[in-house]
This record gives C-alpha cells, sequence and structure tokens, in this order.
C-alpha cells in the first residue's frame, strides 16, 4: 500500500502540479503565491467558487512531493492506492 505524508494540487487538466506540501493549506499557499486568477468574461477576476473548481487537491506521496521540490510541477506522476504518486512508484498492469 502507498503512504500519503501530504498533498498536491493540480489543475483539472492534468496539466501540472501547482502546489505540493504537507498540508492541504501549505499547497494551497503555493498555489496563491504562483498562479495568477483568471479574469471572467466581464473583465474582473473569477470568484472563489470558479478559481477552486479549476484544481484537484489529492494526497501525495514522499517520492513524488520530493521530485515537485526537485524539478517543479510540469512532471508526470501516477495514482496508486488513491495517492498520487511519482512515477516509479508506478505498479505495470
Amino acid at each position: 500500500m502507498t503512504t500519503s505524508v501530504g498533498y498536491v494540487i493540480y489543475d483539472t487538466q492534468e496539466y501540472a502540479i501547482y502546489g505540493a506540501g504537507a498540508t492541504v493549506d501549505e499547497a494551497w499557499e503555493q498555489v496563491m503565491d504562483e498562479c495568477e486568477r483568471p479574469l471572467d468574461t466581464n473583465g474582473a477576476l473569477v470568484d472563489d467558487d470558479a478559481w477552486y473548481s479549476m484544481f484537484t487537491v489529492s494526497c501525495a506521496s514522499q517520492a513524488l512531493l520530493d521530485l515537485v521540490e526537485a524539478e517543479g510541477g510540469a512532471i508526470a506522476w501516477c495514482l496508486v492506492d488513491g495517492v498520487v504518486c511519482a512515477p516509479s512508484e508506478g505498479r505495470s498492469a
């Protein structure tokens, strides 16, 4: 079984991880610091519900958190036992 030790936040299209940390709050702090909130069709910043719906929060393994710290969030990852993991932790089918 894969162990979760923290959290990652990635966009719903699964292009990149934008926040990682030991707690959900720590991961969201990274998202808020590193991502600009987009504008709505009227040119105003999108509201909180729209902003948060652009991301997915998941449990993460230590290996993935280490990989994000070393290489940033534009990396491959996999899901094992409900935990987002580094590719090296994946199981072959």
